[in-house]
């Protein structure tokens, strides 16, 4: 099936090998397939001088705020001062105090939170066995 003809030529259902690269690019694999560009040589390096970024940092900037036209003052006119009215005070009368008795003894705050607490965990206790049943 795969074999070569009786006169050496290959068969036409097999692969060739392929043809090695030519000169004008620069052989290798697939990132070199492009044409390199012909050696340029070496000229004499131009001393650079510093860069923008460099030149630009090294100048001290100092912000200049945009000057804006001053408004012109505007006279201030005072009104005249409104007589004063005497209120008279309504007289204070001392409510007798209604006498105090002292605060009943009952259940302590934590006694009560804690009351809560067992109730809301049997609550939810309660809840899950009723899913766990009914699934």
């Amino acid at each position: 099936m795969f074999s070569t003809p009786s006169d050496g030529t290959p068969a036409s259902g097999t692969p060739q090998a392929p043809a090695p690269p030519s000169p004008q690019y620069g052989g290798g694999g697939a990132t070199q397939a492009f044409r390199t560009p012909p050696a340029v040589p070496n000229m004499p390096a131009v001393p650079q001088g510093p860069s923008e970024y460099t030149r630009m940092m090294s100048t001290p900037q100092v912000p200049q705020a945009p000057q804006m036209p001053q408004m012109p003052q505007v006279p201030q006119m005072s009104l005249p001062q409104a007589p004063q009215m005497n209120v008279p005070q309504a007289p204070q009368l001392n409510m007798p105090q209604a006498p105090t008795a002292p605060p009943a003894k009952g259940i302590s705050t934590n006694m009560l939170l804690i009351g809560i607490f067992c109730l809301l965990a049997f609550l939810a206790g309660g809840f899950i066995v009723y899913v766990l049943v009914h699934k």
